[in-house]
């Protein structure tokens, strides 16, 4: 897994998520290449790409009203897959949104086989943690609850 940077990581929702992994890093030598990620979860929008040399770029982004990144259907050139990451990235971020949850959002990235998968997870109090997980189609939300002396452990799961 990839540490991935959370622009507003304090806020109820973050701003922005994004990381980069080298071919030469862990995450770049599973998958053969080099990776780029950037999620802005206020716009629904959100670009991954996978640049393995001498190949086109293998591109996953934003569909259907979700910021979740799909799989597109063809490849495109490495300097078009980048112009998107680009333009992307340099749209205004906005204003700090409200801070209503304890903790921070702590993000990473990894793969399972050739899906990528984001994860985001924060502990909102001492007895209860936050897990946000993106997968092919969208997001399913976890809240893990530790057994405490008024209630039992539970995991409740959304889709």
């Amino acid at each position: 897994m990839t540490p991935l940077i959370v622009l507003g990581k304090d806020e109820d929702i973050p701003r922005a998520i994004s990381g980069f992994a080298a071919a030469s890093s862990k995450l770049g030598r599973q998958v053969g290449g080099e990776v780029a990620l950037l999620i802005r979860p206020f716009e629904g929008e959100g670009i991954l790409i996978l640049a393995v040399a001498r190949q086109p770029a293998r591109v996953w982004e934003s569909r259907g009203g979700t910021d979740a990144p799909q799989l597109l259907a063809t490849n495109l050139a490495y300097a078009e897959a980048e112009q998107r990451l680009r333009n992307l990235n340099r749209k205004d971020k906005g204003e700090p949104g409200p801070v209503r949850l304890r903790g921070d959002w702590k993000a990473q990235l990894s793969f399972e086989g050739s899906q990528p998968i984001v994860l985001l997870t924060r502990q909102v109090a001492t007895y209860g943690t936050l897990t946000v997980r993106g997968a092919k189609g969208g997001w399913t939300l976890v809240f893990d609850r530790k057994e405490q002396w008024f209630t039992k452990a539970e995991n409740r799961v959304e889709e």
